[in-house]
């Protein structure tokens, strides 16, 4: 992901389901580290599903910064994802592109 010289060699593997409800995942973006990301999904109604996520460093340099920081730089990054996935789920992506 990025471009040169600011290239991350990212991949990411499931490694629990529960289907319907949660989705873990670990993200490697070396140089930066590991991470563990949760995202949990509950029925508020009938046709109303939340989406939630969580994420932390579980390894490489990125431990080295305090949670308290890391959640502060993670926050936002989680934001912007989740508008995305809700802009797939409501298939506004394209109408989104477009206005830009």
């Amino acid at each position: 992901m990025g471009l040169w010289p600011a290239l991350i060699d990212d991949t990411t593997h499931a490694i629990a389901c529960r289907e319907g409800t949660e989705l873990v995942l670990k993200a490697r973006a070396w140089p930066a580290g590991e991470a563990r990301v949760r995202i949990t999904l509950t029925t508020e109604r009938a046709d109303h599903t939340s989406v939630s996520m969580a994420e932390d460093a579980t390894g490489g340099p990125g431990r080295l910064i305090p949670r308290p920081l890391r959640q502060a730089l993670i926050g936002p990054r989680n934001v912007e994802t989740l508008r995305r996935l809700a802009l797939l789920a409501e298939d506004r992506y394209r109408d989104q592109l477009a206005d830009r």
